[in-house]
């Protein structure tokens, strides 16, 4: 169990600060981290290294306080470019493209209702209930025929898991 030393608590990838009666926080970094990640001469696939800076930068806009942002990226600058030789032109441009997007990201739309075509089988058919089922769908009766098939015109909205 972690206990606080100087008003820092580590929690998960959060340093909580509890200094001036006031939480704040920061990503915390072991004692044994060394700022190693994959080198840019080394032969991966150009995306896997920038996603490693992107992947980076969205953890430090989600853990850090607004106070302590800006020390964090730029700690995030200095281990690309310093430690694992990224071009400070590349660095620069994902972690600014990356804490962009975080911002004016919109919000995602509403689920369209979902298609369901089942065969009518009589009495069984009129059985469904709609309030068995939770997501809002279409559900449509179709005739199997000889040749392919061919869907009655009722639809009724209905709820499915």
């Amino acid at each position: 169990m972690e206990t606080e030393q100087q008003n820092k608590l580590p929690f998960l990838d959060i340093a909580i600060d509890n200094s001036n009666n006031q939480l704040t926080t920061s990503v915390y970094r072991k004692p044994t981290y060394t700022d190693q990640y994959i080198q840019h001469l080394s032969h991966h696939h150009p995306q896997i290294k920038r996603a490693i800076a992107a992947t980076l930068a969205r953890r430090t806009n989600t853990i850090c306080s607004p106070d302590l942002l800006q020390q964090e990226v730029d700690h995030l600058k200095t281990t690309f470019i310093k430690y694992n030789g990224c071009p400070k032109n590349l660095v620069e441009t994902t972690i600014k493209k990356t804490l962009q997007d975080q911002v004016q990201r919109p919000p995602k739309p509403e689920p369209s209702l979902i298609r369901i075509n089942t065969p009518y089988v009589g009495p069984i058919s009129q059985q469904t209930q709609p309030s068995r089922l939770a997501k809002p769908a279409k559900l449509c009766y179709v005739q199997i025929v000889r040749g392919g098939i061919r869907q009655s015109p009722t639809q009724e909205a209905v709820y499915i898991n």
